[in-house]
């Protein structure tokens, strides 16, 4: 939900990545962010990784993690959340795996302003990070908590919205206890909504999540498939509501 789109000719920001930049700091160059991910764990991308490890792992990227963040994509991304998912001012929205919290402090401030956000994280440094950019946005309405996907730390039926961005928790052995957590959390009408987006290995995984948020009591809403930056593999977007009985 950027104030302006950036200029081509001129190279102006928008306001977007003016205030991450404020936040966070300069986007780190794309050959900085190429040799960084060439040296992370293999288990990063392996489905049968248990959390713990997954906890350590990114416990060491919790210094660098905010300047890999492609700024535009993140815009991009938060953009289609607002169009997909019907976020209002008053919702109350949990974000999962939120990283250090930059998209969500720019939506507590800017779009759900009578609402509160929670970001919740599975490493401590990393929520240390998050409460950091939620000090310097003056984000009041945003909270920190660390916490698994597969134990949420909040109450039943108390979130109008789940996020879940970038983690591909649906490849992995956490995703069934997730669902069963996710549907807990949210509040059962029609306008809550689990969004999760991630980057697909081949189009022929969404048949398979698509049947697994059925038999683990959610509905499909729609599926959004959008722009990426650079060459890597689908970015896919799911919007689901939680059924009623």
């Amino acid at each position: 939900m950027g104030k302006k789109r950036r200029n081509r000719n001129t190279g102006q920001k928008t306001h977007f990545e003016l205030f991450s930049e404020k936040i966070i700091g300069k986007e780190a160059p794309l050959k900085q962010k190429a040799r960084i991910v060439q040296k992370w764990p293999d288990e990063i991308d392996n489905r049968e990784t248990p959390l713990k490890n997954l906890k350590e792992i990114w416990k060491r990227q919790a210094r660098i993690i905010g300047r890999l963040a492609d700024r535009r994509y993140t815009e991009h991304e938060m953009n289609t959340i607002l169009k997909a998912a019907g976020i209002r001012p008053a919702d109350r929205i949990a974000s999962i795996a939120s990283g250090i919290g930059i998209m969500e402090a720019y939506l507590a401030k800017n779009v759900v302003t009578e609402g509160k956000i929670v970001c919740i994280d599975l490493a401590h440094s990393i929520s240390k990070k998050a409460l950091e950019v939620k000090r310097k946005s003056g984000a009041k309405n945003l909270s920190v908590i660390t916490g698994s996907a597969t134990n949420i730390p909040l109450s039943t039926s108390s979130q109008n919205k789940i996020l879940l961005m970038g983690s591909n928790l649906e490849l992995t052995i956490h995703w069934k206890p997730f669902l069963k957590e996710a549907r807990r959390v949210l509040k059962k009408n029609f306008r809550s909504r689990l969004v999760f987006a991630g980057l697909l290995r081949s189009r022929s995984e969404i048949p398979e999540i698509v049947d697994s948020l059925e038999r683990n009591g959610f509905m499909l809403e729609s599926i959004v498939r959008f722009a990426m930056f650079t060459k890597c593999p689908e970015a896919i977007m799911f919007v689901a509501s939680p059924k009623l009985k």
